[in-house]
Parts: C-alpha cells; structure tokens; sequence
C-alpha cells in the first residue's frame, strides 16, 4: 500500500518545504537565545531527512523485475547453482563480463537466493545502496577527526544522496557494483592511511574484495604501493606486491579474454582527452536533461569540464601540503587516496573511451550511472577545502555555506528532474512480463521492437527465463490488471468515448547512435478525476500496450499545489520500437479510479509507416 502510494505521489513539494524549514530554522537557532537548544536536534534532523526520503524512494520505486544486464547475473547465478564440482562453480563465480570479474556480486546475490529462496531485486538495491552510508559515515569520521564541528558536515549528505546517479541507484547490477566498489577502496585507504597493523591487515583483505567487485578496483594496488613507499613500510611493501602480482595474474589469465578496443589513443587527441577526464570528474553537474549530438555546447556539459579543473586545483593545492606540513594527520592520507581512487576511474573510464572531439557536443558518452563518482568526488572535494581553510574564519564560513548552497540547489534539481524517469521506469519494467510472453521482447531492452539480452542471440534468453524461473532466482509475471485487459479484449471492443483529451506528437530526436529517427509522443489529459494507466494500441494482429507516465508540473505550480505530478499524460518512444512496416492502430486508454479500471476509445487512429 505504501508502495502505490508514494509512486502515485512522492512527497517531492513537501519535502522541499520541509528541509527548507529545517534549514531556516536551524539558522535563526544561532540568532535566537530561546531557540539554541534545537540547534543540535535541528542539525542531526537535516542530516538524516534526505538519507530516509533517498531509501523510501528506493523502497518504493524498485521494480522485482531484473533491467538488461541484471540477467547476466542472474544467469551466473543459476551455472552457480547448478554447478556440479568446484571447477565450474568456479568457472561462474569468476566469469568474465567485459574487462570485470563480478565475484562479489554473485557471492551477494548467492547469499540472499540461498537464504530467501529467490533474488529479490528491491532487497538488492537496498542492501547496494546502503554502502553509501558507509562512505557517509567515513567522511564524518574524517571531519571529525580534523577538529571540525560536524555542524559544517550537514551539506554532505544532501551531495550524496540524491538521484543524479540515478542509473546507479536503481538498477540492481549498478547498485551492487559501483556503490559497494566505492566504499571498499574507501575502506582500504582508510586502513592503509591508520599506519597500523591492524589497518594494514583491514587495506589488505577490503583491496581483494575490491578487485573482484569492478576492474577498477585494480587501482587500489597501485594506489597502495604508492603509500606504503611513501610510509617506508617495506616489509609490508613486499607482502602487498607478492599479493597483487597473484592476484593480478589469477585476474588476467583464468579464463580471460582480452578484449581488444578499437578506439584511437588518447595521445593523439590529448586536449579533447583532458577535457573529457575533466568532464568525468565533474559529472556531478550532469543535469538529466538531453544531451544529442550537436555542433555546439552543451552549458552543462562545460560546467562538468570546469568543475573537473576546478577540482584538479584543489588537489594540487592538497598535494602541496605533503611540502609545507611536516606532520599530517591520518585523515590527509584518507582524503589523498580516496581522491586517487576515484580520479584515477575516471582517467580509466578516458583510456577506455578516447575522445576524438570535444564531448561538450554531446552524444552517448557519458552514462547516469557514473555519476556516483562525481558526486563523491564532489564531497571528498569540499571537506578538503574545509580542511585547508578551518583555520581561516571569514574563508572557511564562506566556503562552507556557499558550497552547502550548491549542493542543495543540485539536490533538490536531480529529484524534480529525474522522478518522473524513475517512475517511467518502474510502469516499463512491470510490462516486461507482458512483452516478453506476448512479443518475446521486452520494453525496457534495447533500442529496436524485438530486442531481447545477449544481442539478441536466438535462444539464450529463452532458456535463461526457463532456467531461473525453474531454480527460483527470479520470475517475470504479468499483472493480474493485464490480464483483465487482455481477457476482455480478446472477445470485446472498446466502445466508451474517452471524456478528455488525446494527441499523438511526432518529431525528430537523435537517437542513441546520434542519428535522427521519428520520436512519437502519445498525450493524454482525462476530465475525470481517473488516473490513466495505459495507452493502448490494438489491431487484428497484436496489442501493445505502453505505460502512462504523469507529466510533472512546473516548480511554480508544483509548489503552489503541493503535487510533483500534474493530470497530464504522457508516454515518448521511437517509432523503432515498435513493430516494423505499415502499421494501423486503435488507440484505448485504460483508467483505474477506486480500484476499478475502465476501457476508453478515443476514437482516434495511429497510423505508422
């Protein structure tokens, strides 16, 4: 119930209004005597208001059915437990996708089958997500630890819970990788910086679990051989470089393929390079808006380029302390390496993906769920500059409420912006069961009607479906809702006018592959006070049905009416998506009000060629 609910209204105005209190409240606190003593409770409120609206947004718009690469996982699982002798368990523990090796996640997603009896997606992003309160908590430590008060750590959460990384926080292989990859480099330049024992032991067993989460976790060995030389701590050097070179070796020459990239050298465009590594770092700026192929800038495309300088600068100057200072705290080393960690994904990311021209201009280049690395790189950023300025007042209160300004005007822009795609995705995802038994397709997969996982490989995906569903790993159901529709279209029409209004728009937009293709737009505004569930196109040979997505209302409107969602309409596809060919359609609404559904013809036809 709770679920349905806040789908259908997320509370996004009102928790606007709430922080908005919060933090004026807390103001006055320093201003007014009788108002001091909630200046404590008033600061731990802002700090967990957009940790707990972040998880129940997660809670409650994670879809149990899996997105694209989430079957790759799931198939793994599935050779895993039906794995017969330890070679080829081990052959599907460490299988390799891309240039990564997924053991941790299999190994997370082993423990939750095994102990529930199936692989339950919501449970997984949560259990993913939950390592960035980890991260939370290791920045608090670090500020702390540098005599700061932790009133000046309220901006940090609000930078890093959000939904500009919100590929990575809904989608289950994303939410399982990145975040948890992040918090155990995290974890092993925490150990490495303590210049302990203990902490070496901990840097030693968090690197190899790092490794085996994402290829990039390989950096954490580099970035450890860095540290230890400078520590001096040979003895220890030895053991982490016998360590690595068995590991790496293990990483690199059981059952790997080397896959080899076709793109050009990032020397031979280095500037167009630099801006791109630039742009990587900052990607927070990224807004989810657009982003085609286009002979110009994009604004925020160059903001990500200056952010990333910006903060090139702030290390430099963060470098320059190992000169100046002959003693630092445990904390610099924390914050060097963690900076090291992410900045070098991002130079990893450039290697991998060299420009030829100036990513300003747009295209598929950079995807929503890299920007987990932007918006933590953006925190680790400005308790760095806190720390380098807490000895100067005038800097330092400036730095910290202007900052802590940017960061929540970012915050609360990725919510406005990216919720209705969130949503989008969640009513995509609970039709996948019904493309994929009706079209052997599905919705949410690939950029053509008819596309399935694996590259569309002829029978993979079948058996895939049969094999989990069979072992319990996970089964795509279609709606009971759905299944009404279907058994009454079946034997009947149609026939009620729908009392409202209704257009289909086509334009042009450029594609994934930067190539411009017909873009239909269905819209839809009911008199009633019915909400439309699904735009229905139906003729002799099929029925595809598409989900009606809310159109938010502006931040005018949507604060005035206390509603995110406006009683619009809308869903937006390329005509490629659909069938191919001439094709003539009916157009049904399908309504739902009291938890009772209506059937709508709105008389109208849709004609695609």
């Amino acid at each position: 119930m709770l679920c349905s609910t806040f789908i259908l209204n997320p509370l996004f105005p009102q928790y606007v209004m709430l922080v908005i209190l919060l933090f004026v409240l807390f103001g006055l606190s320093h201003r007014i005597s009788s108002l001091h003593a909630l200046r404590s409770p008033l600061a731990l409120v802002l700090m967990v208001v957009p940790v707990f609206y972040f998880f129940l947004l997660l809670w409650t718009h994670t879809s149990t059915v899996p997105f694209t690469d989430d079957y790759n996982l799931f198939e793994t699982i599935s050779k895993l437990h039906r794995a017969d002798g330890w070679q080829e368990y081990t052959s599907a523990l460490f299988e390799q996708v891309n240039q990564h090796r997924f053991a941790f996640e299999r190994i997370v997603m082993l423990i939750l089958f095994y102990s529930t009896g199936t692989v339950h997606l919501p449970t997984l992003i949560i259990l993913g997500n939950l390592a960035m309160v980890g991260i939370l908590f290791l920045f608090y430590k670090t500020l702390l630890s540098e005599k700061i008060h932790w009133y000046f750590f309220i901006p940090v959460p609000y930078i890093l819970f959000n939904l500009v990384y919100s590929e990575n926080a809904f989608w289950g292989i994303a939410a399982i990788q990145n975040t948890p990859l992040i918090l155990m480099a995290f974890i092993t330049v925490y150990g490495l910086s303590l210049m302990s024992r203990g902490g070496y032991v901990l840097a030693l067993i968090s690197a190899i679990v790092t490794t085996f989460i994402s290829g990039s976790g390989l950096l954490v060995w580099v970035i450890g051989v860095l540290f230890l030389v400078y520590q001096k701590s040979y003895r220890g050097l030895v053991v982490w470089v016998v360590l690595a070179t068995a590991i790496v070796f293990f990483y690199f020459t059981y059952d790997y393929t080397i896959i080899q990239s076709e793109s050009e050298s990032v020397l031979k465009h280095p500037i167009y390079n630099l801006l791109l590594l630039w742009g990587f770092w900052g990607n927070a700026l990224y807004l989810n808006v657009p982003h085609p192929l286009v002979s110009y800038f994009h604004p925020d495309m160059v903001w990500c380029a200056i952010l990333g300088f910006i903060f090139t600068i702030i290390l430099l100057f963060w470098l320059l302390r190992l000169l100046i200072i002959p003693r630092l705290h445990w904390s610099y080393y924390f914050l060097l390496g963690a900076i090291m960690f992410i900045m070098g994904t991002g130079a990893m990311f450039v290697l991998s993906r060299p420009s030829a021209g100036y990513f300003m201009h747009g295209g598929a280049i950079l995807s929503r769920r890299y920007m987990i690395f932007g918006v933590v790189l953006m925190a680790l950023m400005y308790l760095c500059v806190l720390i380098m300025l807490k000895n100067m007042r005038k800097g330092f209160m400036a730095t910290s409420i202007l900052t802590g300004a940017g960061m929540l005007l970012l915050h609360f822009h990725s919510y406005y912006s990216t919720l209705v795609d969130v949503r989008k995705q969640y009513a995509e995802l609970d039709l996948d069961g019904y493309y994929w038994r009706e079209h052997h397709t599905y919705l949410t997969q690939g950029y053509n009607y008819g596309d399935v996982p694996f590259w569309n490989h002829p029978t993979r995906m079948k058996e895939l479906m049969s094999a989990i569903e069979a072992d319990g790993v996970s089964k795509v159901k279609v709606p009971e809702e759905i299944e009404a529709l279907l058994r009454f279209a079946q034997t009947k029409n149609a026939t009620r006018p729908f009392p409202g209004q209704f257009q289909v728009r086509s334009t042009m937009r450029t594609s994934w592959d930067n190539q411009p293709d017909l873009y239909l737009t269905l819209e839809a505004q009911p008199l009633n006070k019915e909400r439309l569930q699904y735009f229905v196109l139906k003729n002799g040979k099929q029925m595809l049905l598409l989900p009606a997505i809310p159109v938010p209302n502006n931040w005018v409107t949507m604060l005035s009416s206390q509603n995110y969602y406006s009683e619009a309409y809308s869903y937006g596809l390329f005509r490629i998506k659909l069938p191919k060919g001439s094709q003539s359609y009916q157009v049904w609404l399908v309504t739902e009000h009291d938890g009772a559904q209506t059937y709508w013809n709105t008389n109208k036809r849709l004609e695609l060629k």
